[in-house]
């Protein structure tokens, strides 16, 4: 009785810091940016990138606010750094979308330099830039990994808005869960829980926007009123850039790797569907894309694991 009361709340903690706390601040982040009429992608941008620090910024206070200040001021761990690139690419995409059409030219080049900083400083305190990459492998590489990154962005944000909104969010909540179990099979329980306050930002931001849709008269011509897209660049950076540490900090292998980058790319990404596909084919396409390559990774971290464990070595 004693030990499942104490598996009862250490998972009841679990749910509060990964899922609770993020869904709170993405909800209240999306109604105050709604009553300061940002535009609904500038408003999607904001709060899921606040339900995401806000997140990340709770589940490392636990060990100490001044701990989490630290971590936050002074970045030393490479997750420690997945804050300031969420605020990065929130901030380039409220320029892009509130900016006037002469200056969102500011905006793009700052999304490409974000693209281009992030692997490289996810992967400073790396052994395989530290040793094991020649000069010639970590500008390959790097290079790689921007351009996926940069790719991730590009296609999330390319969705029109009014292409299934619903069905594009719940399936990115969907993703950002399953990706929360691979890479704790991975050997990453951190870097799991992450991945978890980003289901959970997520979670709050449609909610909040359910419950306070935006008014047709606050979107201009080239904007839908669901704005999902607007959460491209902080899903590109907080999901994309876990998945990359799995990689090369855990025991994610490339296969699961690129099974999870699929599968978050079809649940939230443009899709090239024939013009003559109904809504329906194209949301049968969109989540048998998400849902099969997912249950792959799962199940390839899972028997990893197995086999591990199994070991006598």
């Amino acid at each position: 009785m004693m030990l499942g009361a104490s598996m009862a709340g250490k998972l009841g903690a679990e749910l509060l810091w990964a899922g609770i706390v993020p869904l709170a601040a993405a909800a209240v982040a999306m109604l105050v940016a709604r009553l300061l009429k940002l535009r609904p992608r500038a408003a999607w941008a904001v709060s899921v990138g606040m339900g995401y620090v806000v997140g990340q910024f709770g589940l490392v206070s636990r060990a100490g606010v001044a701990t989490a200040l630290n971590a936050l001021v002074a970045p030393h761990e490479a997750r420690d750094w997945l804050p300031w690139a969420v605020v990065l690419a929130a901030g380039t995409t409220v320029w892009v979308v509130q900016a006037t059409g002469s200056m969102r030219w500011v905006g793009h080049v700052l999304a490409i330099v974000i693209v281009l900083a992030v692997p490289a400083r996810l992967l400073g305190g790396s052994v395989y830039l530290a040793s094991r990459w020649t000069g010639g492998e970590k500008i390959a590489h790097l290079a790689l990994l921007a351009a996926a990154v940069g790719v991730a962005w590009w296609l999330l944000e390319s969705c029109k808005d009014s292409d299934q909104p619903l069905l594009r969010c719940m399936l990115l909540i969907y993703t950002a869960v399953g990706t929360a179990v691979a890479v704790t099979l991975s050997g990453s329980f951190a870097y799991g829980e992450l991945c978890g306050v980003v289901a959970g930002a997520l979670t709050g931001a449609l909610l909040a926007g359910v419950l306070n849709p935006a008014s047709p008269t606050d979107v201009d011509a080239t904007a839908s009123p669901d704005g999902l897209g607007g959460a491209a660049g902080v899903v590109a950076m907080s999901l994309g850039g876990l998945i990359l540490l799995g990689y090369f900090y855990a025991e994610l292998s490339s296969a699961d790797a690129l099974f999870l980058c699929v599968a978050l790319l079809a649940a939230g990404g443009w899709l090239p569907m024939p013009a003559a596909a109904g809504s329906g084919w194209g949301g049968a396409v969109r989540a048998v894309f998400c849902i099969v390559p997912m249950a792959l990774a799962v199940a390839g971290s899972y028997a990893a694991t197995m086999t591990e464990s199994a070991s006598p070595y």
